[in-house]
């Protein structure tokens, strides 16, 4: 059985986050089972140089399957693509991107009739429709006008919230399966002095990831003391504008240590995590979360906004899942953050790290993918 898989970006490249971990960690699961081949661009996100030492526009091999970097993406070169692979199944790792509205137009066009999946990876939450909410809604009523989602595309939502979001404005049918994640890696003990914090962000620089919000609530904390509290940025600068309102934030504190760190090698992000207490992401919206993810098999403590799949570590008391309206309930769980000693932030880094392990420790999800794409 062979599976093509498009994708805007991928290894070597890491820019992008979560979506290349979720690709990448597929097909390392499913390449023994399944002939998969990727294609993609030739450069990393937000990166006009193309890669060095990589034959472009033909496959190589990467990990025990084979990669394409196009070095142009039209709507001819798609289709050779496909025609060279002839797959039983094309997966499609974005709802916006120009490789899932080319393949799309093919389909439409009858000039391709295999199955598609579509995993639109959270770009139909709430959330991230309401970043340049025109230009997408525009785009939705169009595909929906003229059905250029068939019936033989079928949708990957990675938790049922995404389902519920996907069927609000598409019928086709809608299958949920979680992400494949990496597996746990032992972490190094850290201490935890009380009155201090060390509170890491760690993903895209972008509107949709709320960075702004979290230096604003943190800029507001005047029970801390100076230099108690530091907070770490990792990351990408997607939006150049959007980062320059961001360094004005930063430059406005006195109390905290605020510190750009650039961005973090994928091999780099397990260690770079595990020295932090706590994980802020107040996202506006995630159908996964990697960098969550990441962040709680590293013993941080999450906290995040109430838009991700990950809301029960609040009733759980192993982290907070708080809504974006509450801005005062950010600042004093960050405070008493803060204020926990060595033995209570253990206890919790512990049930943090064995939430997370027995939530991911489905043995059959491989299997259940490869039905996914073995069934007709």
């Amino acid at each position: 059985m062979k599976v093509l898989v498009f994708t805007n970006h991928y290894l070597p490249g890491y820019k992008a986050g979560g979506p290349i971990k979720s690709i990448s960690n597929l097909c390392d699961e499913l390449k023994d089972k399944v002939n998969i081949n990727v294609v993609t661009t030739n450069h990393d996100f937000n990166d006009s140089r193309p890669y060095s030492n990589i034959n472009f526009d033909e496959p190589v091999s990467l990990n025990g399957y084979k990669v394409t970097y196009m070095s142009k993406v039209t709507l001819l070169r798609v289709k050779k693509q496909i025609e060279k692979i002839s797959p039983d199944s094309i997966y499609l790792n974005s709802f916006f991107s120009k490789f899932t509205r080319l393949v799309l137009t093919l389909s439409y066009l009858g000039l391709i009739n295999c199955k598609i999946i579509l995993a639109p990876r959270g770009e139909l939450s709430q959330g991230a429709l309401s970043i340049k909410s025109r230009k997408k809604n525009t785009y939705i009523v169009f595909a929906r006008f003229i059905k250029i989602i068939n019936e033989r595309v079928i949708f990957h939502a990675t938790e049922e919230n995404e389902r519920k979001e996907i069927n609000q404005r598409f019928d086709n049918e809608v299958f949920v399966l979680p992400n494949i994640s990496s597996s746990l890696l032992p972490i190094n003990k850290k201490n935890k002095v009380k009155g201090k914090l060390k509170i890491v962000f760690l993903s895209r620089i972008s509107e949709k990831k709320n960075l702004n919000f979290a230096l604003e609530v943190l800029n507001k904390l005047d029970s801390i003391d100076n230099d108690e509290v530091v907070f770490d940025i990792f990351g990408t600068q997607e939006d150049m504008s959007y980062w320059a309102v961001c360094e004005s934030l930063m430059k406005k504190f006195k109390h905290i240590k605020v510190n750009y760190k650039g961005t973090v090698q994928p091999s780099e992000v397990h260690k770079t995590l595990e020295s932090y207490h706590a994980f802020f992401l107040p996202t506006l919206g995630e159908n996964y979360g990697h960098a969550i993810v990441e962040a709680m098999q590293a013993g941080v403590v999450p906290l995040i906004s109430d838009k991700t799949p990950w809301n029960e570590i609040e009733e759980l008391g192993i982290g907070r899942a708080i809504n974006l309206n509450n801005t005062e309930e950010f600042k004093r769980e960050i405070f008493r953050l803060t204020m926990m000693d060595n033995e209570t932030f253990h206890e919790c880094s512990n049930n943090v790290r064995d939430y997370i392990s027995n939530k991911l420790a489905d043995s059959d999800i491989v299997n259940k993918y490869y039905s996914i794409f073995s069934s007709n």
